[in-house]
């Protein structure tokens, strides 16, 4: 089959076909006023990914033509600067025979438009706490959006289509297309209107200027048709100048007040009086949040629910297409890097890997290979490249193991876990892979800089890492390397904190193998002495995903401790003994203002018997959050208490004063009541309840009365 960029062939249904040396296209996925979506593979044979292709569709020679295509550069300009969980990430743009073209995730999942369809053809509604949550995600990824310096972005096109709804319960923002920006080259003429009508805000329906507070609007409005089950302003109906917008509980008596007040100022017809910011929605909207039926696990199911079987017909039908393409050997062809120019120092510096990838310098280095910092020279987009060191690239195990490196994290997919985008190979013929840049530090040297970490800021960290590995692990995949120096910390926002990134799993354990191939040498010691689990000294014992959590432990127990590690040795057959045959020092040796019942978790992840530490990484993140939500309550019951800001000037006492010593009782009193309730353990211990399975609460529940508007879930869209 030759290579071709065209995507309109006379067969337009025969697939798989190429687009050009990188991409086979796998199917259609749909297509709009600008282009066409497909289902397609790119990468190197045994490290494909499945991708997400949108391609610029032809347009005749002329004004319009070239509109369109300006406003796909600009589209492409934009999204390559993004970076956000809930927002789709881009990781490839370029032009194929003057075509342009986008690569970004493929996310499985159905926008909230089918949602809705399915919704009224089932005569049901969505669950307050998943409309909530859903929307709330939303206006997050606006507010970050919204923020990115110099730029002044507004979307101009939230709408239910735009949304996608993913199988695992997140929610993408897709389509970037109408956004505009500061130094945007084709902007929309005044007056023209641009987007959805239904989810205009007033003054982009009136062709007025708008702000990011136009797409909070948008997204005020797509949340009171979840909650209601209607639509609020149909398309066939013309709007009014200070339209009365019904609150949502006057439709559906479930809903409280306080949510109607959250509604109406994201829908109030002045944009001063709505939310200030994206975060400041989102914030309002998660104290709305009901106790039961909220959050990602809520959404999957209620999305499972509605596409069963789809679900099940989608992934048959992606491993039949993949399948094909294999029988036709349709695989990507490896890419041939270009000529480069030589560095005194790094013969890599200096040069263009793959075509397109300028290596700029070397920002790291491990066991198996280096890395570089780099950037698309189509785009600019900043990259990380890892390479294989010269002494390792004739190794065919650890050849092999570094493609697995690579291959593992888009097997997880996880925004806590670093993306690998792209592979290639040198002009020497060795392997490569590219990653998502993150412009961070890791804990080792955050620890080592600041030393240890307060107890909430632990506590969200770990949280996120289990995130990882609990992804990880349902893709049957074991780190097996979990370690400071491998959790990056990120800055999202001030508001945000600390955003995670789990890398390097170069010495990671995959559990579905395919063709019986093993990639650890039997019987070998695999991690990093101070971290690894003691079942994985050696090789002999039996290692399964608890050896990341004891990891995990030792994370924790590196965090509060300001880089202590839970056994210490003077070297590494020291520290192999004593994990065999010795518990870690307390922590309470190292710090003694912990909560008794974190430290507890901690040792408790650190047992030597596996069967001992919780039982998997979802565990551990419910005790981890159920600690966080302590904390955070008893941080908030302090907050009263507060320091002077600066030196303030204290009279002279008057000891001729009789009424002085009973203020200065009173005031060693409050002093010692104060330490008192500070030194009161974070953590209190309740009865565990017990779980039921997502299948029998189903079976259950009563049908949720979060939308008695439900039934009415309309008409389809």
């Amino acid at each position: 089959m030759s290579p071709t960029s065209n995507i309109e062939p006379q067969d337009p249904s025969r697939f798989p076909r190429r687009f050009g040396p990188r991409y086979v296209l796998l199917k259609e996925l749909g297509h709009g006023g600008m282009g066409r979506v497909f289902m397609a593979l790119t990468g190197q044979a045994g490290v494909e990914r499945v991708c997400a292709l949108k391609i610029l569709r032809s347009f005749q020679a002329g004004r319009h033509a070239e509109e369109m295509t300006q406003r796909f550069l600009d589209e492409a300009k934009v999204v390559t600067k993004l970076s956000h969980e809930n927002l789709v990430y881009v990781f490839d743009f370029g032009l194929q025979d003057r075509q342009g073209f986008l690569a970004m995730e493929y996310v499985p999942g159905k926008t909230i438009t089918e949602a809705w369809n399915r919704c009224a053809v089932k005569h049901t509604g969505f669950p307050t706490g998943v409309a909530i949550y859903l929307i709330g995600e939303l206006v997050a990824a606006l507010g970050y959006a919204h923020r990115l310096e110099g730029m002044n972005l507004v979307h101009r096109d939230i709408s239910p289509s735009n949304l996608m709804l993913t199988y695992t319960g997140g929610l993408k923002l897709i389509d970037f297309g109408l956004a505009q920006w500061n130094d945007k080259v084709a902007q929309t003429a005044a007056g023209t209107n641009w987007g959805k009508v239904s989810y205009m805000s007033p003054e982009q329906y009136l062709g007025k200027p708008v702000d990011h507070r136009s797409d909070l609007f948008s997204a005020g409005i797509i949340l009171w048709e979840l909650l209601t089950g209607r639509q609020l302003f149909p398309a066939t109906q013309s709007r009014q100048p200070d339209q009365k917008i019904l609150a949502p509980s006057t439709l559906n008596d479930a809903l409280s007040t306080k949510l109607d007040e959250v509604v109406g100022k994201a829908l109030a017809w002045n944009p001063a009086e709505r939310f200030a910011t994206g975060e400041e929605m989102s914030a309002a909207l998660f104290a709305e949040m009901p106790r039961d039926g909220g959050g990602k696990l809520a959404a999957a199911t209620f999305i499972a629910q509605l596409f069963d079987a789809e679900m099940r017909a989608e992934t048959a039908e992606q491993r039949e297409l993949l399948q094909r393409t294999a029988a036709l050997g349709a695989q990507v062809p490896p890419l041939e890097a270009s000529d480069s120019a030589s560095n005194e120092t790094d013969p890599l510096v200096g040069t263009v890997l793959g075509d397109r990838y300028h290596v700029r310098r070397r920002i790291g280095e491990g066991a198996m290979g280096r890395v570089y910092e780099g950037h698309h020279t189509g785009i600019g987009k900043r990259v990380a490249i890892k390479i294989p060191r010269r002494a390792e690239r004739r190794k065919s195990e650890l050849a092999r193991r570094f493609q697995r490196e690579a291959l593992a994290p888009s097997q997880i997919g996880h925004p806590n876990v670093v993306d690998v985008t792209d592979c290639g190979t040198t002009e020497e013929g060795d392997f490569f892979f590219v990653m998502e840049f993150v412009d961070g530090v890791d804990l080792e040297a955050l620890i080592r800089r600041d030393g240890p970490m307060a107890v909430e800021r632990t506590l969200l960290v770990a949280v996120q890492v289990c995130r990882a590995l609990e992804a990880a692990h349902r893709a049957g995949i074991i780190h097996r390397d979990l370690k400071p120096s491998n959790v990056m910390l990120m800055r999202a926002s001030d508001e945000q904190g600390d955003l995670v990134k789990v890398l390097d799993f170069g010495v990671a354990k995959f559990l579905r193998e395919e063709g019986g191939v093993t990639v650890t040498v039997p019987d070998a010691a695999v991690g990093t002495p101070r971290f690894m689990a003691p079942e994985q000294i050696g090789g002999g014992g039996v290692v399964d995903f608890r050896a990341d959590i004891y990891a995990v432990g030792g994370l924790l127990y590196f965090m509060l401790s300001g880089g202590h590690c839970p056994i210490e040795g003077s070297n590494v057959q020291d520290v192999w003994q004593r994990k065999l045959t010795e518990d870690p020092t307390p922590l309470r040796h190292y710090r003694s203002d912990l909560p008794n019942d974190l430290e507890a978790l901690v040792m408790r992840c650190l047992a030597r018997d596996p069967a001992r530490r919780p039982a998997s990484a979802d565990d551990l993140k419910k005790v981890l959050l159920a600690a966080l939500e302590e904390a955070r309550t008893i941080s908030s019951t302090l907050a009263g208490f507060k320091a002077p800001s600066s030196t303030t000037i204290v009279p002279s006492p008057n000891l001729n004063d009789g009424s002085l010593w009973w203020k200065t009782i009173a005031v060693v009193t409050a002093t010692a009541l104060v330490g008192w309730i500070a030194a009161r353990p974070f953590f209190v211990h309740r009865p565990s309840r017990p779980h039921a399975t997502v299948t029998q609460a189903a079976a259950t529940a009563p049908t949720p009365a979060i939308n008695s508007a439900g039934g009415e879930a309309g008409k389809t869209r």
